[in-house]
């Protein structure tokens, strides 16, 4: 049961993302007075972003699937 719900995740981080940039796109205007050195629409600034956003959705599902997995049930129901 685990894989699904990891699988499910990762692609969803992974499908967003085109749709953060949009919106990273659409809404740097708004935001350029808080950026200093760095302008609104650098494309090096956006793709560190993008690939630090999807190292971390990436991370995020196998870490607590193995956790769960290494778990002992019965250990785990006794314990609730």
């Amino acid at each position: 049961m685990a894989p699904g719900p990891n699988r499910r995740r990762s692609s969803t981080t992974t499908y967003c993302s085109p749709l953060g940039l949009t919106a990273s796109f659409l809404l740097s205007r708004f935001v350029s007075g808080l950026l200093r050195d760095v302008p609104p629409n650098d494309p090096l600034a956006l793709l560190a972003a993008a690939t630090a956003r999807l190292c971390v959705g990436g991370l995020a599902s196998p870490i607590p699937a193995r956790l769960a997995v290494r778990t002992d049930l019965m250990t785990a129901l006794r314990a609730e």
